[in-house]
């Protein structure tokens, strides 16, 4: 499984600036063990499953919609809006992107790697939070809504770079792969998402999923109703104990 490691934003890079301005940054890389180019990595991080999950919630709140074929026109640099964000700064190899409030701001950079094994890609994704002027205090904020967050946000940053380097397309719809294996389907619809296969659990989770089963090892989960994240978050880590179960047999 590809490793995502904190890390200082890089020097003289575009996220650089605002982690010596007083803003809050952070920034998570990954060693991807194939070349990829820039706008490859651009057009996989926005059409991933979870950042279209993203999309669809950005479309349905604030009105504002978005393509893939708009996330390509974006990886192409032929055009600088997408969705709630417009691009800030570009550089040969990273993009800045700014929401359109203003507040927070979202970094991507590749760099080649050589190595004894071939060329891989370093792939990093990085955040800024930029902080507000306090009216009655004068002092520099976050604000206490951004403050809360930013354990989640961290959360995200993370799972967003797993998606995009552990992401693959099989039987024509986006698969996370776990040791070489395929661990879990995902596919949007109009009405729903499904996640398939259906791992294997106790009576209780058995319960829980009752209500979301349509069809053979499928799950539907309608997108007019809250997401179910702790089940989902369940779902994958059983995944995840079954792939390694697996692995860990082929070992003996």
């Amino acid at each position: 499984m590809l490793s995502i490691d904190k890390c200082p934003a890089p020097a003289n890079t575009l996220l650089h600036k605002y982690s010596m301005n007083g803003a809050y940054t952070d920034c998570y890389s990954v060693e991807f063990p194939e070349r990829v180019s820039f706008s490859e990595f651009i057009f996989a991080f926005y059409t991933t499953p979870l950042f279209k999950l993203e999309r669809l919630i950005l479309k349905l709140l604030v009105a504002r919609p978005s393509t893939d074929i708009q996330a390509k026109q974006l990886a192409e640099n032929s055009c600088n809006t997408f969705a709630a964000w417009q691009v800030e700064a570009r550089g040969e190899n990273e993009l800045l992107m700014c929401d359109f409030v203003g507040r927070t701001r979202s970094w991507l950079m590749t760099v080649p790697v050589h190595t004894a094994n071939g060329p891989r890609t370093q792939l990093y994704f990085g955040s800024a939070i930029v902080p507000k002027r306090n009216p009655k205090t004068g002092e520099l904020s976050l604000g206490f809504g951004y403050q809360v967050l930013i354990g989640f946000h961290q959360m995200y940053s993370v799972l967003l770079l797993h998606s995009e380097a552990g992401e693959k397309i099989s039987y024509g719809i986006p698969t996370f792969t776990l040791n070489g294996k395929y661990l879990i389907y995902f596919a949007g619809w109009k009405h729903h998402i499904s996640i398939y296969p259906i791992p294997v659990g106790d009576d209780a989770f058995n319960q829980e999923i009752a209500q979301y089963i349509a069809g053979k090892g499928t799950l539907k989960f309608p997108i007019d109703k809250p997401m179910p994240l702790k089940l989902i978050t369940k779902i994958v880590k059983l995944k995840v104990a079954e792939n390694s179960s697996r692995t860990d047999k082929k070992k003996y």
